[in-house]
């Protein structure tokens, strides 16, 4: 029977919210391996109740009953059902093979009032077994002889599997004496490993790529089965640890702040408005001098725009900043009507002081709330300013609202990999949010088809260098693009947190530190009737 065993749940004595408000993490383990292996991270999340899936075979009590993956899952979904009412909001956090049951996991509670707020794998690869289009993997070769090792003797096969799992970790004896906890292969339950062994062969890529919830991949540099190089950031942010393959073993507390900081991150009404505006206001003056990547975005999205810009067009930019892709537009086009919004009154205000832009309709307005009748533009721009918004179903179906059928969008936002050197080198120093989190790929994508548009979406990479890190953390505070976050620590940052900062952030061959910048272009078309 497959249920849920609580590790953790949070006393209400504890000052704790209500149950039914609380986060709760529910995990999945690896072959060979059992729920046990999750306690270490619950003692590290002490705000968090904690909730383990025992495969068939693997768990305390012994179920020598096979079962088909899909049974599984249904029972799984029965389990999470059943407790629905102290575990309504939670996240699903899968250990090796347990991070493709996360995700099929994932896939079967999607679109229900059981979704859930994210997904977590950790030292897991979404294809272990390696294929033309995924190399990163194990070679089907040498998979199959470990199953036919397996099969021919299993206590010898597990032993050496271990034994593949300790390989990288910083201290073996350490890792060697937490992994006696480890279930043991016996004749009994010999045939339930078998069944689950087959499961690795699972791709879940697919899954993977259409989830609409944050997710958030943890590897580790020392492992021998999973390739730290996997190409996880595809699908959402990723968190690299030095550690083996055991990192619930090796690194709880590392892996618990790696969760702790994304599950913030990404927590609903993350940033204020009002904080926003003020940020791009107090920027507007000299954002142009520092916006480098911005620069290069708005160039972009305009080159599409101009793609689809025909005379008598009305063109509306959501987020117009100091009117960089309209000045563009009207170079290309003068016999347009333009019009942009911005939250930001700086902005707004210094669009208006640009000769090219004096005579346009400049806005102050927040974009998920468009002060436009329907069916009233014939292209929408939007360069860096979506990934501000809290609300993206309702900011999409805005949109689409305000545009004519067969109107076409062009949009740009940041991805999760976005400034992913500074997000690393800040956990290596507190467990406070020092970076916005943003939506994946498929998050974005799905918001757009559910409003109604086709959505076209290109991802790009862009890279800035810098000496030392200063500049780059004066270049984000001049642009307004801080950090705005409500789990944001508050105050300056003191001379030893910054020296702590410089010497936990990456350095490149050349000596040199990189921001990386994750950007998403979006092509959108309103149907006709």
């Amino acid at each position: 029977m497959i249920e849920l065993r609580w590790l953790q749940r949070v006393a209400e004595a504890d000052q704790a919210p209500p149950a039914n408000s609380r986060l709760t993490i529910i995990a999945l383990h690896g072959w060979a391996a059992n729920g046990d292996v999750w306690r270490s991270l619950a003692e590290n999340c002490p705000e968090f109740d904690v909730a383990v899936f025992d495969l068939p075979g693997f768990g305390q009590e012994f179920d020598k009953t096979e079962i088909a993956l899909d049974q599984l899952l249904a029972a799984m979904v029965r389990a999470i059902r059943n407790e629905a009412s102290e575990a309504r909001q939670f996240v699903l956090v899968g250990w090796s093979l347990g991070g493709q049951l996360a995700a099929k996991l994932a896939e079967q509670l999607t679109g229900s009032n059981l979704s859930p707020q994210a997904v977590i794998t950790v030292a897991s690869n979404p294809c272990f077994v390696a294929k033309s289009d995924w190399p990163d993997a194990m070679a089907p070769e040498q998979f199959d002889a470990f199953v036919a090792g397996f099969n021919a003797d299993f206590a010898a096969t597990v032993t050496r599997f271990h034994r593949l799992q300790e390989r990288g970790a910083l201290d073996k004896r350490h890792l060697r004496s937490a992994m006696k906890t480890l279930p043991n292969a016996t004749q009994d339950n010999a045939s339930s490993w078998a069944c689950a062994l087959e499961w690795l062969r699972l791709d879940t890529r697919e899954q993977l790529a259409n989830l609409p919830m944050p997710q958030l991949h943890i590897l580790a540099e020392g492992d021998a089965l999973v390739p730290s190089s996997v190409p996880l950031e595809r699908f959402g942010e990723v968190h690299r640890l030095n550690a083996s393959h055991c990192l619930p073993f090796e690194v709880a507390s590392q892996l618990a702040r790696s969760i702790k900081v994304f599950l913030a991150s990404h927590s609903a009404c993350a940033r204020s408005k009002l904080q926003v505006a003020k940020a791009f206001s107090e920027a507007a003056s000299r954002y142009d001098s520092f916006a480098k990547v911005q620069k290069t975005v708005a160039q972009n999205v305009a080159s599409m725009a101009i793609a689809n810009l025909k005379p008598g067009q009305r063109v509306l930019d959501l987020g117009v900043g100091t009117g960089t892709v309209l000045k563009q537009l009207s170079a290309a086009e003068s016999d347009i009507d333009l019009v942009g919004v911005d939250i930001a009154e700086g902005m707004v205000r210094e669009a208006k002081a640009s000769r090219t832009l004096s005579d346009q309709s400049l806005l102050v307005a927040d974009i998920e709330a468009l002060p436009f009748a329907d069916d009233c533009f014939d292209l929408a721009v939007s360069s860096l300013a979506i990934q501000w918004c809290d609300d993206l179903a309702s900011l999409f179906a805005d949109i689409y609202r305000v545009l004519k059928p067969g109107a076409r969008a062009v949009l740009a936002t940041l991805g999760p990999q976005t400034l992913a050197e500074l997000k690393a080198a800040w956990r290596a120093v507190d467990a406070a949010v020092h970076v916005n989190g943003f939506a994946s790929a498929a998050a974005v994508t799905q918001f757009a088809e559910v409003a109604g548009f086709k959505v076209s979406l290109l991802q790009q990479t862009e890279q800035l260098t810098y000496a030392e890190l200063m500049p780059l953390l004066r270049e984000l505070k001049a642009i307004g693009a801080h950090n705005m976050h409500s789990h944001a620590r508050r105050g300056l940052m003191t001379k030893s947190t910054f020296a702590a900062l410089t010497e936990a952030y990456a350095r490149l061959p050349s000596g040199e530190i990189a921001a990386t910048y994750d950007v998403y272009y979006l092509s959108l078309e309103k149907p006709h009737g």
